[in-house]
């Protein structure tokens, strides 16, 4: 089991390429705002067509991000999680905030 994580952050920049099974991948690079839960992290791992479950990162965009620790400082992240960006996640950062008030 790889240890999970959720956090807000902003995109700073990505870098793509095609991976050996010829599907994009992309290396998501952040700026850490806040962490719900586990420890936020620099690098997103997206691995764009394996199981058409790729997210759209754009740079300059804040995103709530739910994804598990595969390497170091490098979680790997879908849109069959959480991450979405952080309008279109509203309720569920408030449902957060609930569970986390002392």
């Amino acid at each position: 089991m790889f240890p999970r994580t959720v956090f807000e952050a902003t995109v700073s920049s990505i870098w793509e390429s095609i991976g050996p099974l010829k599907s994009p991948v992309r290396l998501v690079f952040l700026r850490n705002h806040r962490a719900w839960r586990g420890r936020p992290a620099g690098i997103i791992l997206d691995l764009g067509g394996i199981g058409n479950c790729g997210s759209t990162f754009q740079v300059g965009q804040r995103y709530l991000i739910d994804g598990a620790y595969r390497l170091p400082n490098t979680v790997v992240t879908s849109v069959c999680t959480l991450t979405r960006r952080v309008d279109l996640a509203a309720e569920t950062i408030e449902q957060l905030k609930v569970l986390t008030q002392p």
